[in-house]
């Protein structure tokens, strides 16, 4: 096989035909081909020797509801941090920051990260097939009995949330061989486990609780049905700047507060943390600690005399059927 010369930043190597899994140099070489791979925007401290990270945007639908899982801003030294919640036996969706545009001679490979592995997620496995134009959808599960917090970016730079690999195909793919229907970010995927295909009694009252993560879902649908119809790598970066950087529009930089429904961008939708939300965190996270702290509070009103034996045993009850 004849033997060809690949260009990058570092210094000149050889190598055989292209085959095997891409690394860092071929990755490099093909996001500078006209035709070749590209991942926009691509951070360097994603690039590995033979992957990619891939980094989640604040899109995140949980699979249980069909709503968008709230994102909650923490103050830090660095910078504002964002971050959602993965709730016990849920599954949520991630649309990537990356868009991903793979041509007829490479297909890729997502798999977990160790680091998202050891917090108690399940292993994220999925394919990227040949001529794949959009972000990619990571499915994050918990099957853990504990709520897990996922951070969309750390301080001064994006989090990762899983790994992609890219591999040379033996004969290149034509546009027939692949499915057409699957384009974009998976939004045939989003759309079929939204809260508005469901019916019945128990999706009627969680639109009701959850009015703020139905609004924000509402939301997200809207503008992909008209802002941000037709996603490709042109126009991305506008995707991103709402729904990643969360930036306000231009003509509307100087008003802090949205009055009407249809001037409302992502980042009004974001809820900035309190004490009130860590208590109730942290109650999540820690049910059995926080059933025996409210237990013994219960019990130590009674012995003052501050609530009768009837409401201290109605209580417990409650406690017990909530918490079990």
């Amino acid at each position: 096989m004849r033997e060809r010369e690949i260009k990058c930043k570092n210094p000149v190597y050889k190598m055989l035909t292209p085959k095997g899994q891409l690394s860092k140099h071929d990755i490099l070489q093909e996001i500078e081909k006209k035709d070749g791979l590209k991942i926009f925007p691509c951070y360097p401290s994603c690039l590995k020797a033979a992957s990619y990270d891939i980094t989640p945007t604040l899109v995140a639908m949980s699979a249980k509801l069909g709503m968008l899982e709230t994102v909650y801003c923490e103050a830090c030294y660095c910078g504002p941090r964002y971050y959602f919640y993965v709730h016990p036996k849920d599954t949520v969706l991630v649309v990537s920051n990356e868009f991903i545009s793979v041509p007829g001679n490479i297909a890729g490979d997502v798999a977990s990260r160790v680091s998202m592995v050891v917090k108690g997620f399940g292993h994220i496995s999925t394919t990227i097939d040949p001529f794949w134009h959009g972000a990619a959808l990571i499915g994050l599960s918990n099957p853990t009995n504990q709520v897990l917090k996922v951070y969309l970016n750390e301080p001064n730079k994006p989090n990762q949330l899983a790994t992609v690999s890219f591999y040379y195909l033996n004969s290149p793919c034509s546009p027939v061989d692949v499915d057409s229907g699957h384009v974009g970010m998976r939004l045939d995927l989003l759309k079929k486990v939204n809260y508005q295909q469901r019916t019945g009694l128990r999706n009627f009252l969680r639109q009701i609780i959850h009015w703020r993560r139905k609004a924000f879902t509402d939301y997200f649908f809207f503008a992909c049905e008209t802002k941000y119809k037709n996603l490709n790598l042109q126009n991305w970066n506008e995707f991103l700047d709402e729904f990643s950087r969360l930036k306000y529009p231009e003509k509307n930089k100087n008003e802090k507060k949205y009055t009407k429904k249809s001037q409302k961008v992502a980042a009004d939708f974001i809820i900035t943390e309190n004490i009130i939300i860590r208590i109730y965190h942290f109650l999540s996270k820690h049910k059995v600690l926080s059933t025996l702290l409210i237990v013994a509070l219960v019990i130590m009103l009674e012995r003052l005399g501050l609530i009768p034996v009837s409401v201290k045993e109605f209580l417990l009850e409650v406690l017990t059927a909530f918490f079990e």
